[in-house]
């Protein structure tokens, strides 16, 4: 039986399979050589790059989550949202009452014109 073994052993160890096909690979685990030699392989690896983890110190901790604190939120536009909305409803409706071909109504609909990025020079 030709598989990836290599993908299936990722699933596995990351919990991925669950339940019923989870026992099934667990099964197959125990005739398949290769299979088991990546789950030994994986845990391997896990428990290495585990052990040479290092945390961070807490004043670095502190002073990031104190900088992440002062940056405002990124203000939105509640206008914005509503003028795309408006053009995406004006385009299916102009394109309802029209016999252009269905490409040529996708492409009206997916691309709202984009409004208030004019710039006036002086």
């Amino acid at each position: 039986m030709k598989h990836d073994s290599e993908r299936h052993a990722a699933a596995y160890l990351s919990g991925l399979l669950k339940g019923a096909r989870r026992r099934m690979f667990e099964r197959h685990m125990m005739d398949c050589e290769d299979c088991w030699s990546e789950v030994d392989l994986g845990r391997k690896g896990r428990s290495v790059a585990e052990s040479g983890r290092e945390l961070t110190p807490q004043d670095l901790r502190e002073r990031v989550r104190s900088a992440v604190e002062m940056i405002a939120p990124r203000r939105r536009r509640p206008w914005a949202f509503g003028v795309a909305q408006q053009q995406r409803s004006r385009a299916r409706s102009e394109a309802e009452n029209s016999t252009s071909s269905p490409r040529a109504i996708r492409s009206s609909i997916a691309k709202p014109e984009v409004v208030g990025t004019s710039s006036v020079e002086p």
